[in-house]
């Protein structure tokens, strides 16, 4: 919910924060949309306080007049890679590259 919110806000406002990116799959290729999210949060350890912060990219794409969701981000260069693949070679998206921060290397899903 709250991420289908800031896709609309950044369709209203017009900001440059979804980064394009090229997927190429079976012979194919198109355009994904990749909006960068950071997460704080906080695990108390022998009573400290931590904070976990990172940044994620979600990419999606549009079909039938539709966003869908189409994929979790962590790597940052792989972002940068698929979007040098557009042939955009803008450093409008260098303040999004940099401040991208991720050592998520695994995810556990509980169910």
């Amino acid at each position: 919910f709250a991420i289908k919110q800031k896709l609309k806000e950044l369709e209203r406002t017009n900001k440059e924060e979804l980064i394009p990116t090229m997927k190429i799959k079976d012979n194919r290729h198109w355009i994904e949309w990749v909006l960068i999210i950071e997460y704080i949060g906080a695990n108390e350890m022998d009573g400290f306080e931590m904070v976990n912060r990172f940044n994620f990219g979600i990419s999606f794409r549009y079909d039938d007049n539709k966003i869908i969701a189409t994929s979790i981000c962590f790597d940052r260069k792989d972002i940068e890679n698929k979007y040098k693949l557009t042939g955009m070679n803008s450093d409008q998206y260098n303040d999004l590259f940099e401040s991208f921060k991720s050592d998520v290397n695994s995810l556990n899903f509980l169910l």
